[in-house]
């Protein structure tokens, strides 16, 4: 029981170390949308659709018992994928900013409902407790998560590039749901290793049509790359100076090539 319990508890932090790298792993995409001044053809599905898996993830880990670690890396994620969002929507043109709008406002919806039709169901309730609708919520939610990165595998496969399945969140994504698969087993959470299993799985799928296509076809030479960050302390330094040279009226510029 000590063994099981403290092999759950090491599972848990790894793991939320590794959650927090695939909340983290979207960074090098939106260095490029900044580059870019647009989004193009980024989707923001993917961001809205964690989103709404950190708040339900949130929620059960209230409800349901030893989920402490669970509450800890989804309240991270829930700032972390906000900040995408908002940064997304400043971004985006007029016909995806309403886009973006719409599905905020169905995950609030969803999210929502969600905690009301707990609030309904009495928690002496043998088989339909709140635990268990949470529990089914969390699942649907975090395996539409996963499949999120799956649907850039048609484009990918039309256009041989791989510029729109990022490497870094399609690797997070398949180790994150390994290490939550085992944190599930340590003891049984049915509802944590149903998703995280399915998760693994299209991880490796996700990852199998990364290897083919990079290695088969020509792609850009930064794909596997992190966001250049003594370039971006470069850009705030160039700006902080052209703010101050405004401010002493001699006027300033700043080119986005400073970033490059």
């Amino acid at each position: 029981m000590v063994n099981s319990a403290l092999g759950r508890e090491v599972a848990g932090i790894i793991g939320n170390l590794i959650a927090l790298g695939l909340f983290l792993s979207p960074l090098p995409t939106f260095h490029s949308i900044y580059k870019k001044g647009e989004v193009k053809e980024y989707s923001p599905l993917p961001y809205i659709v964690t989103l709404l898996n950190c708040l339900l993830w949130v929620y059960y880990g209230k409800v349901h018992p030893n989920s402490l670690l669970v509450i800890i890396i989804n309240a991270i994620g829930i700032v972390i994928q906000f900040s995408y969002v908002v940064f997304y929507f400043i971004y985006a043109n007029k016909k995806q900013r309403r886009f973006v709008a719409c599905l905020s406002l169905i995950e609030i919806a969803i999210f929502i409902l969600v905690v009301l039709l707990c609030s309904l169901i009495p928690s002496s309730t043998k088989h339909w407790d709140i635990a268990v609708v949470t529990g089914i919520a969390c699942d649907l939610v975090n395996i539409a998560m996963y499949v999120m990165p799956c649907l850039a595998i048609y484009k990918v496969y039309r256009t041989k590039s791989l510029e729109y399945m990022p490497f870094w969140l399609s690797l997070f994504s398949f180790v994150n749901g390994g290490f939550w698969l085992v944190y599930g087993l340590l003891p049984v959470d049915l509802y944590i290793i149903l998703s995280n299993g399915i998760g693994c799985a299209l991880g490796v799928i996700q990852m199998s049509v990364i290897g083919y296509y990079f290695f088969k076809y020509p792609q850009p030479k930064d794909y596997i790359s992190l966001p250049e960050y003594p370039n971006w302390l470069k850009f705030w330094k160039s700006r902080e100076n052209k703010i101050a040279d405004e401010k002493a009226g001699e006027g300033g510029q700043v080119e986005i090539s400073d970033m490059v």
